[in-house]
């Protein structure tokens, strides 16, 4: 069994408690606009470069070689048309720059257990352990779970942060070996959610408020991301406590602000970032929008 991760990122801090190593999984059901790892929306590997300088402006060995006829050079830079691409490296091997890479590792669960375990001693003495993020990991179900209960077997603290854009029965599989869930509530409007995030929310709401009945509150931590003109105005705010009321459950709700970082990658995979206009959240708007949803009786802890 194999599975696709992008990127294994060590001493996060903000991914859970104590010291984590946080592992990206490729392939996403949902494309949300503001989405701060586009790599990861694709579920398979793909062609991407790592710096927007070519060598050259007048530079086309990649164009010239790639016999798929999937990059492009426009007045935007190069450009790839991924579902073409059979990542046959030719132009990886050509570039004078090494400017083009392979985005997606192919692994097994065994491969990245060990991994992972290069950092078991931090864990152990934070109080941390690995979070599993993406994407959404359990797109790649067997594979996580597998890795899931290597983790266990190792005795390491999982966090699976998923989109709950997921069947109830991979949920509630995986929970076996998760300790805790980072569950993503972007908007409880329908029409809202399918306009920015390009799929149908019933899934996610249904898989929220079964979480709510059949696991322990410790289990599930709630999170809001913070996206101006998408949530952030006062009858979303209201509609998303009033959601959250309604579930009657303690769990620890938790708002995470918009980063517009992520603006060079799409850059680099050759697409155009949708959320070009908006600008960043800052600290004191997101301190705001937390007093109104204290205001609302719902206590939320700012995530920066």
């Amino acid at each position: 069994m194999k599975g696709v991760v992008t990127s294994v990122q060590r001493f996060c801090l903000q991914d859970g408690p104590g010291i984590r190593t946080t592992v990206f999984f490729k392939g996403c059901p949902l494309k949300c606009l503001w989405c701060s790892n586009p790599e990861n929306q694709i579920s398979g590997s793909q062609l991407a470069l790592i710096d927007d300088i070519c060598f050259s402006e007048a530079c086309i060995d990649c164009v010239l070689v790639c016999k798929d006829k999937v990059i492009r050079k426009t007045k935007y830079g190069i450009t790839f048309r991924h579902k073409r691409c059979s990542l046959c490296e030719e132009c990886i091997r050509v570039c004078p720059k090494s400017n083009l890479k392979i985005i997606g590792q192919i692994l097994t669960p065994n491969e990245l257990i060990l991994e992972v375990l290069k950092d078991k001693d931090f864990y152990f003495h934070s109080r941390g352990g690995v979070t599993l993020s993406g994407g959404e990991p359990l797109f790649q179900f067997h594979f996580c779970y597998e890795f899931l209960k290597k983790c266990k077997e190792h005795y390491l603290h999982t966090i699976v942060d998923t989109s709950g854009a997921v069947e109830w029965e991979t949920i509630g599989t995986a929970e076996k070996y998760t300790d805790i869930f980072f569950v993503d509530l972007k908007h409880v409007d329908n029409h809202i959610h399918q306009k920015y995030v390009g799929a149908n929310n019933q899934v996610i709401i249904k898989n929220i408020e079964k979480m709510s009945n059949e696991f322990p509150p410790e289990k599930v931590v709630l999170r809001i991301p913070f996206i101006p003109t998408v949530n952030t105005d006062n009858a979303s705010i209201e509609k998303i406590a009033k959601f959250i009321k309604k579930l009657n459950v303690p769990w620890k709700i938790q708002l995470l602000p918009y980063h517009c970082l992520a603006e060079r990658k799409y850059r680099l995979m050759g697409r155009q970032y949708p959320m070009k206009k908006v600008r960043c959240s800052t600290k004191e708007e997101i301190e705001r929008e937390a007093e109104l949803y204290r205001h609302l009786d719902i206590d939320v802890e700012v995530v920066m």
